[in-house]
Parts: C-alpha cells; sequence; structure tokens
C-alpha cells in the first residue's frame, strides 16, 4: 500500500480549495435562504443567491468528493 498520493502536497491543496469552494457556496445560500425568510416582500436577493450558489455547491461538492474517491484508489495501489 503505497501512501504518497495521501501525503502529496499538491493534492492536499486542491483537496483544501475544493471544500473551501463547498463550504463558501453552503453558507452563500443558507444566508439567500435565511434573507428570504426574513425579507418577505422583497425576496430578489435572497433568491438570487440561492439560485447561483446552489449549483456552485453541488459542482465544487461533487468535485471535492470525486478528487477524494480518486486519490483514496490510486492509494491502494
Amino acid at each position: 500500500m503505497n501512501g504518497s498520493s495521501l501525503s502529496n502536497p499538491r493534492a492536499s491543496r486542491i483537496r483544501t480549495v475544493l471544500l473551501l469552494f463547498t463550504i463558501t457556496s453552503f453558507l452563500l445560500m443558507t444566508a439567500g435562504s435565511i434573507y428570504v425568510n426574513i425579507y418577505q416582500e422583497d425576496p430578489g436577493k435572497g433568491e438570487f443567491l440561492i439560485n447561483t450558489a446552489g449549483p456552485v455547491f453541488w459542482f465544487f461538492g461533487g468535485l471535492w468528493l470525486l478528487f477524494n474517491v480518486i486519490t483514496l484508489l490510486n492509494s491502494r495501489r
């Protein structure tokens, strides 16, 4: 079992950046949802945050999961 891909600093940086983007987009999506609930008479900004941050969250979250799976599979060789 070769653990070189798990200790690779480049892979670690990529994983960290993907996780950071995933968490940031989740927080923006949550902020948009809270905005819609607080300002019900003008939900435009909140809906914009939800509609733009939602797909970004799933995109980066999917990339993060895929990158982790690939890293684990490569480390088992």
